[in-house]
């Protein structure tokens, strides 16, 4: 008897329990403006923009770089064409459209409660601070691990080449071999 009681408090209690939390979790939901609140607080339209701008930089001296590599005798015309394809190609990019596709992020990973505390902490002296000089060190940082990846990747890309030419060689000497046996003679 003590220990179906016992059960019955413990389902009851769990299930009051998830009852209680999935509706605070409904609650306290952030709105849509809300989270355009916070958006706009922690001035992500603009550090995005930032980081779009070295990421762009970035791609387009990797993709000059490889179109150099590939055709080291360009003429002026060719560069000129590689990168207005590359300018076209990032131009595409819409910072606004990326926005929209965060705010339900923020939703479904912060409360009402958490976006109103992280508002007032970025309304703060040290808060401001924090987003004076959040686009200085994210330049930075992406300077410094850009160059660092950058060697990374020629590396990478050198590897890459050495090993599909040894693939390619075993790939076609047994093909070589097999075309000649099927010859007649």
């Amino acid at each position: 008897m003590k220990i179906k009681g016992f059960v019955l408090s413990l389902l009851l209690s769990i299930s009051l329990s998830a009852f209680s939390q999935s509706s605070v979790a409904t609650q306290s939901t952030p709105s849509r403006e809300d989270v355009l609140k916070l958006i706009d607080k922690l001035r992500l339209k603009s550090t995005m923009e930032l980081m779009l701008k070295q990421v762009v930089a970035q791609a387009k001296a990797s993709a000059r770089q490889a179109f150099l590599a590939r055709l080291p005798e360009a003429t002026a015309e060719q560069q000129a064409i590689m990168g207005k394809l590359t300018d076209d190609t990032f131009a595409e990019i819409n910072v606004d459209e990326l926005l929209q596709d965060v705010i339900p992020v923020y939703q479904r990973h912060l409360s009402k409660e958490d976006v109103s505390e992280i508002i007032a902490f970025y309304s703060s002296r040290s808060g401001q601070k924090m987003l004076d000089e959040t686009p200085a060190m994210m330049a930075e940082m992406s300077q410094a691990s850009g160059t660092r990846m950058q060697q990374k990747m020629s590396a990478i890309s050198r590897k890459i080449d050495e090993r599909m030419a040894e693939l390619l060689k075993t790939v076609q000497a047994p093909g070589k071999n097999a075309t000649t046996k099927s010859q007649p003679k």
